[in-house]
């Protein structure tokens, strides 16, 4: 070489420089005459076939041998064949520009290889040169993931849950044994398009919605799908969540789609469901129940035994006018019967105020007053003009639910001032219970605190929102939202 990089050749050296690069391959070179004997052998040749050290003394030891003696093809065509029509005609070769062989390096080693034939001419003579690549190496590899392959899609067969793979243009690209089973042409479902593959299946429709709403906004997706087999009219439910599938360049490729059957699960909740309504429906007619034994007691001991003790005081007092020497021994009487008709108004107060009868805003000032006559705190009460009448049950449901509040502000808060709030907001009444108290961790508390689960479940059986707010020293708030459609005749009420 010049230099100036130019080349400057050198015909004496060709032939060990062609040598050299023969002998540097990691392939197999063997040059043939046209019946094809060897001629030539490159170093990597020679140690495969004689595991001795390989010198220039036994570097001719495989030279007239002829290569199909070392080389066998695959099947019933002979190799000889198939290397002649490679060398007439490599454009239209049905075997590509490498054919697959064993190459018979001795008695005890046979090693898979490629040969890739090519023909030249030299000295108006034809000549082959056959390159045999060892693939042992390769093939192991191949093997490898062939069967890792094999062992996942055994896997993905075997699995209840129903796994597709589809791509930009919805045509299907995997389908494991459970999703063709979902479908009416599952032999012919590769590489349809999901619309061909819905038929009378509810199931495979629903996915198709589900796939072009994902398609379409490049979003994940988790559905509920419903769908009956088609061997059978049992009807089947899916929890199924489609994620897509992006390139490097973020390009959406393709859909996987897991449908995991939850028949037994959604059965089953809707039974359980169910059985809460039916528990729910029961309450509520029990408390209702109790209100109106309530309400029916009430009235009973404050008219009945009220005016029997009230009749009974009227004759004391009268006996003690009419006979002046019993006038001693009458007082202690009058005294204890009008202890007696005390305790009988508050029986009848407790069982149900009679406010309750005259509405909201009497019913709530009531619970206010008794509790700034009997606690420490201070309650205050706001009321917006509501612009709905609420019946009976509902007054006692709001009514029972403040109560339990401010019970349980006296017993466990430790407040100072407590806030009941009555407004109205858009469409729904919101009714709030404020406090400044020590507060508590919603999150702890117990099971058997009957007194939030009653108040929780009074609002959820009438369809009203409550929730409960609160913190460890930051106070509580009970939240009640009761939202109304049609507007009554409107109770105009003054904030107190």
């Amino acid at each position: 070489m010049k230099q100036d990089g130019g080349p400057q050749p050198r015909p004496n050296d060709y032939p060990e420089l062609l040598s050299a690069a023969f002998d540097s391959m990691r392939e197999l070179v063997f040059i043939v005459d046209r019946d094809f004997n060897i001629i030539f052998a490159n170093h990597k040749a020679l140690s495969l076939c004689q595991p001795s050290e390989v010198s220039k003394a036994n570097a001719g030891l495989l030279v007239g041998e002829n290569i199909f003696t070392r080389l066998r093809g695959y099947g019933d065509l002979p190799l000889l064949a198939v290397v002649e029509q490679q060398l007439e005609q490599p454009e239209h070769s049905l075997y590509g520009d490498k054919i697959n062989a064993r190459f018979h390096a001795s008695p005890d080693l046979v090693i898979p290889v490629e040969v890739c034939p090519s023909r030249f001419a030299y000295q108006q003579q034809n000549w082959v040169m056959m390159v045999v690549c060892d693939t042992r190496y390769r093939n192991d590899i191949h093997r490898f993931y062939y069967d890792r392959e094999n062992e996942l899609r055994d896997i993905l067969d075997n699995v209840p849950d129903a796994i597709l793979r589809v791509d930009s243009e919805q045509r299907l690209l995997y389908a494991n044994e459970t999703a063709l089973q979902c479908m009416p042409k599952s032999a012919a479902a590769i590489g349809l398009k999901m619309n061909l593959l819905i038929g009378d299946s509810t199931l495979m429709e629903q996915i198709n919605w589900s796939l072009q709403l994902v398609l379409r906004k490049h979003i994940q997706l988790e559905a509920v799908l419903h769908g009956v087999r088609s061997d059978s009219r049992v009807a089947r439910i899916y929890q199924a969540r489609f994620i897509p599938e992006f390139t490097l360049q973020q390009t959406l490729k393709s859909v996987l789609v897991i449908a995991r059957p939850a028949s037994r699960q959604y059965f089953a909740e809707q039974q359980v469901r169910q059985t809460h309504e039916q528990l729910r429906q029961m309450t509520q007619k029990m408390q209702s129940s109790v209100e109106n034994e309530r309400k029916h007691m009430a009235r009973e001991i404050h008219d009945e035994l009220g005016q029997h003790l009230t009749s009974l005081r009227v004759g004391i007092s009268l006996l003690g006018q009419n006979h002046p020497a019993l006038q001693h021994e009458v007082e202690p009487l009058t005294q204890l019967v009008d202890g007696t008709i005390k305790v009988v108004r508050d029986i009848a107060t407790q069982l149900r105020p009679a406010v309750l009868n005259m509405g909201l805003k009497p019913a709530l000032i009531w619970l206010r007053d008794q509790f700034n006559k009997h606690r420490t705190g201070v309650c205050t009460l706001t009321i917006q003009p509501l612009p709905v009448s609420l019946c009976d049950d509902e007054v006692t449901a709001i009514f029972r639910v403040v109560q339990e509040s401010l019970t349980n502000v006296q017993r466990h808060a430790k407040a100072r001032e407590v806030e009941v709030n009555v407004l109205t907001r858009g469409k729904v009444v919101l009714i709030c219970i404020n406090d400044d108290g020590q507060g508590f961790d919603t999150s702890l508390v117990s099971d058997r605190a009957f007194g939030l689960l009653s108040m929780r479940e009074r609002c959820m059986m009438k369809g009203w929102t409550f929730n409960i707010h609160s913190a460890p020293g930051k106070g509580s708030c009970v939240h009640i939202e009761i939202p109304y459609t049609q507007p009554g005749t409107a109770k105009v009420y003054d904030s107190e």
